[in-house]
């Protein structure tokens, strides 16, 4: 499914960053509510060439509740470059949560 892509009851839905989708669906995004309201952590990796840090630049315009980590020396493949800090990240971001 693209992020374009509509789902069976007819609502649009968001499968990137609603920065990407913007880029996506161009003039049919205009008026668009792309709120995101849940606890969410963006993790960039500080070398990623394909999708660097900055890329989630203004993501908190849209996502209130937004953690950004960035993982040092690292490229595109956090899971391969860096296993043991990524998931140091994620597991003290959902310690810390409260889930009702």
């Amino acid at each position: 499914m693209t992020p374009c892509e509509r789902t069976r009851n007819g609502r649009q839905t968001i499968r990137v960053a609603p920065r990407a989708a913007r880029g996506c669906w161009g003039e049919e995004s205009k008026g668009l509510d792309f709120n995101v309201e849940q606890p969410s952590l963006y993790i960039g990796a500080a070398d990623d060439a394909v999708l660097p840090p900055s890329s989630a630049d203004g993501l908190e315009k849209w996502v209130r509740n937004l953690e950004k980590q960035t993982i040092e020396d690292c490229g595109h493949w956090t899971q391969q470059e860096q296993p043991e800090e990524l998931n140091r990240i994620l597991i003290d971001w959902l310690d810390r949560q409260t889930w009702s």
